[in-house]
């Protein structure tokens, strides 16, 4: 019942395995979506969305939101990983927000929030919170302005002493163009930065090459070629999800059946629910590209 108003948003959001909804195991649907991103040095900059919006309508107020409990236990430190959670009402909105927010500040660095539109970038020692800059906000807003940010984040220093690198470009409306928001020493971008644990990139097992010396002087370089093993990136639930979504249900549901990734239950599911729970657990049983490969048969079978 409660996420029965954002069925549309989460039909959308399926196609980028960003659905949000209560935990069932066999699609594996969340309250919350993450994604991870690779940071310069090969550390994790893991991004989390969050909920704010189960009894979101006309009568929001300060204090009434609510988010899945959950978001207060899911943010763990980890090592080697920087979190950046995003969630659009503020914590000010929120009704149980006391544990979230305690979690949040002292485990994420960078928090991104909406629905507020005034006092942008809020710095901290341990984090720094920016608030969205509506592109369209509602003119009887409080100092109505149109704007928008854009964030760079790396990483610098050596291991034992990282720090998280913000550079922050804050745009607001005047008159017919957007112009630069300056920080209060009237840098543009701003320039923010927050300790980081220590980390160090573990140490890769690369397969071994031939090396000239231990060839045979008879022995042709085509031969020394084909003898470097070769290995294919490994394919992803999120790539092969987006490109069975972008099929029709019908084909969706025969690819599945021919490759037995259906089992009893998935008749309860809603299509897009059906055709994830698929992907996912063609993900567990080491069957990703073989389905990945069927999509693509498929496909061009059609055109």
């Amino acid at each position: 019942m409660l996420f029965k108003p954002i069925e549309n948003y989460n039909r959308f959001a399926s196609k980028l395995l960003c659905e949000v909804g209560f935990y069932r195991k066999e699609t594996g649907q969340k309250p919350y979506a993450t994604r991870d991103f690779p940071l310069n040095d090969n550390s994790v900059l893991r991004i989390w969305g969050f909920n704010s919006v189960l009894i979101c309508d006309g009568e929001d107020d300060v204090n009434k939101m609510f988010v899945d409990p959950s978001a207060a236990e899911v943010v763990q430190r980890e090592a080697g990983v920087t979190h950046l959670i995003m969630c659009h009402h503020p914590f000010s909105w929120l009704r149980n927000s006391a544990e979230f927010q305690g979690r949040i500040e002292e485990v994420a660095k960078i928090h991104l929030f909406g629905h507020e539109h005034t006092l942008r970038v809020d710095e901290h020692k341990k984090f720094t919170r920016i608030r969205a800059g509506a592109l369209h906000p509602d003119r009887d807003e409080a100092n109505w302005q149109p704007g928008y940010n854009f964030i760079d984040v790396s990483v610098s220093g050596p291991p034992e002493k990282r720090k998280l690198d913000i550079k922050l470009w804050v745009r607001h409306l005047f008159g017919t163009r957007y112009i630069g928001v300056p920080d209060g020493e009237g840098r543009d971008p701003w320039q923010l930065d927050h300790d980081l644990g220590p980390w160090t990139q573990p140490q890769v097992v690369v397969p071994s090459v031939p090396s000239v010396a231990s060839v045979a002087p008879s022995t042709s370089i085509e031969a020394v070629v084909e003898a470097i093993p070769m290995v294919d990136p490994p394919i992803s639930v999120r790539a092969v999800a987006i490109k069975i979504m972008a099929l029709r249900e019908f084909d969706q549901r025969k690819i599945i059946t021919d490759l037995a990734l259906h089992q009893d239950g998935d008749q309860r599911l809603l299509d897009y629910e059906f055709a994830l729970a698929a992907v996912r657990r063609a993900g567990e049983r080491g069957e990703l590209q073989k389905l990945s490969d069927a999509i693509d048969k498929h496909t061009g079978a059609k055109k």
